[in-house]
């Protein structure tokens, strides 16, 4: 039958026009917008009422965009199986065209209950990788004119073309938003450098939480700047066999522990994992690195080391002092005798005198050993910080001197904590003495308590959860340094000169505060002065 009044034949379609719907194909920045082009170009060159874009999709075709056909009829075959003989048959087509409404049997009488006189589809790709069809019909004519073939051939080879590309840029977007999406919202720091330029190429943001630094600021500095001289000179001695590996086909990657600084001044470790990579672009190789906040984890490390060898050496310390004592015990014991046997002169008599000094001198010695070791027996009960401090506040002065201002700032609504009071007076007595040689030019010693409800996360392991009452003991002495800071509470190590003190009065602190599971605190820097934080359990 003729073509309906206003409808244009295909053939009267000139070649301009094929030009026109080809350039706003290409033109399409969108994978929907080059299926709106092709489908209204299609109804356009062909005169047909209607077209429709199947996609290909785990092994159907699924229809993506269409227009002029009726929806019930659109809802029925939007989704096609490619293994289905009609479709297998679409796929196998030669000219001319094979006519879906006549052709085929499942599919024309589909397209005839609704309503349509004559529909075509074509591959969109090979039938071996093939991507979606293109499908045009008519509810008015049957009659197609002689070139709505070669129109469809054209449009359905630059349809595969423009949509095969969008598709691949969209995908690429897409995966570029998820990998930023998850490069800049997760903790790890996220970097690529280059070796040639020792620039940062790229850093995600979450490198202001850990070096306080924002993403332009590192990406202006050399990466050298990025990490402490120490850990430089170790990237600097391993980097060179690294690469020489790379270069001989190596894909290795590598982990090392960097310490990197920080805005404030402070450090913060991290644990980096890198890999090689060659830029063909450019001849440089990169270097793709992810690194991860570790400090924490260190600081806990060293803890445990800390504790292990000062169990060690408490171990060692008890059982020389247990063993020795009962030598001084003997020495002691015969020296008493000595001195009072009648037959012994007076010189005599003073040299077991002088023998029996030494030796309770050893033995008060070896006392702190055992107080060090936690070996010495201990009687725990209900004891008022405040009243145990301030009953040695007269002993202190006279220890101090009149150089030092001794202040004191009790919490006067403290529990009672649960300790042993008589080791509680060694711990202040020990704190107060180390102030004081601090300070050999005078200054001012701060005693303070205060209630602690939860501790911190570097306490020891058998600390309990609280509450704990806290005593301060506060100097404006010369202060540590960080080396002297981790050994203070060694035994028998001592900043003072030869002969000033044995080394075991922090040792001491250290091992009674431990025995009643608390912990010591040290807060000190040159020229600083040194405060020590002792938390004691509070009495339920």
């Amino acid at each position: 039958s003729p073509p309906m009044s206003g409808v244009q034949p295909p053939n009267s379609r000139p070649p301009e026009a094929l030009r026109h719907t080809l350039v706003a194909l290409h033109r399409a920045t969108t994978f929907s917008a080059a299926l709106d082009a092709i489908v209204t170009g299609t109804i356009q060159l062909t005169g047909m009422d209607c077209c429709g874009i199947y996609v290909a999709e785990d092994g159907a075709a699924h229809l993506r965009h269409y227009h002029g056909a009726p929806a019930a009829f659109a809802a029925k075959v939007s989704r096609l199986g490619l293994q289905d003989p009609d479709v297998q048959a679409l796929l196998r087509q030669t000219e001319p065209l094979l006519n879906l409404v006549t052709d085929l049997p499942e599919l024309g009488s589909l397209c005839a209950a609704h309503g349509f006189r004559r529909a075509h589809a074509l591959p969109l790709g090979s039938p071996d990788k093939l991507f979606g069809l293109l499908t045009v019909g008519s509810l008015h004519t049957s009659h197609a004119g002689e070139s709505i073939g070669e129109i469809l051939r054209v449009l359905a080879v630059e349809a595969e073309l423009v949509l095969q590309r969008l598709r691949a840029e969209e995908a690429l977007r897409e995966s570029e938003h998820r990998y930023r999406l998850l490069a800049e919202n997760v903790s790890d720091v996220i970097w690529i450098a280059d070796l040639n330029t020792s620039r940062f190429l790229y850093i995600s943001p979450s490198v202001q939480r850990l070096r306080g630094f924002s993403v332009d600021e590192v990406l202006a500095e050399n990466w050298a700047q990025a990490i402490t001289p120490e850990s430089l000179e170790h990237i600097s001695r391993v980097l060179p066999e690294r690469l020489a590996l790379f270069r001989r086909g190596h894909q290795t990657a590598y982990v090392d522990e960097i310490a990197q600084p920080r805005k404030d001044g402070t450090v913060v470790w991290t644990e980096t994992v890198t890999r090689f990579h060659l830029n063909e672009a450019t001849g440089h190789v990169e270097v793709y690195g992810v690194s991860r906040d570790i400090t924490e984890r260190r600081q806990m490390e060293e803890q445990l080391r800390q504790a292990q060898k000062m169990e060690a050496v408490g171990r060692l310390a008890g059982g020389v002092a247990h063993d020795f004592n009962n030598i001084l015990g003997a020495v002691l014991m015969q020296a008493s005798l000595l001195e009072e046997n009648p037959s012994l002169d007076e010189d005599a008599r003073r040299d077991a005198r002088e023998i029996q000094e030494n030796a309770q001198r050893a033995a008060n010695l070896t006392r702190q050993l055992l107080l060090f070791s936690r070996q010495s027996p201990i009687e725990i009960r209900c004891v008022n910080l405040n009243d145990t401090v301030a009953h040695l506040l007269r002993m202190l002065r006279r220890i101090l001197g009149e150089h030092i201002q001794l202040r004191w700032d009790p919490d006067e609504s403290l529990p009672p904590v649960l300790a042993d009071s008589g080791m509680v007076d060694q711990v202040v007595l020990n704190l107060c003495v180390n102030a004081r040689d601090a300070m050999p030019r005078g200054g001012i010693l701060s005693l303070a308590t205060h209630l602690t409800t939860e501790p911190p996360t570097t306490v020891p392991v058998d600390a309990g959860p609280g509450p704990y009452v806290a005593l301060s003991v506060s100097d404006t002495g010369h202060g540590m340094d960080e080396q002297t800071r981790r050994r203070i509470f060694e035994p028998f190590f001592t900043t003072k000169q030869h002969g000033r003190g044995t080394g075991l009065g922090l040792a001491i602190v250290h091992g009674i505060v431990r025995q009643h599971h608390g912990w010591v605190e040290v807060d000190s820097s040159p020229g600083r002065g040194s405060t020590f934080r002792v938390h004691f359990p509070a009495a339920s």
